[in-house]
């Protein structure tokens, strides 16, 4: 029992793991896409 919570809680915190690196990524695309717009 104790090993599946801790499988549990691992995959709880990948998860957030995930969310955390997808919000990163959008933030530096539209930082890219700022830069972009002010070049031109």
């Amino acid at each position: 029992i104790y090993l599946e919570l801790k499988i549990e809680s691992m995959k709880a915190t990948l998860e957030r793991l995930d969310m955390k690196i997808d919000g990163y990524e959008e933030r530096c695309l539209i930082k890219e896409q700022e830069l972009f717009k002010g070049n031109k």
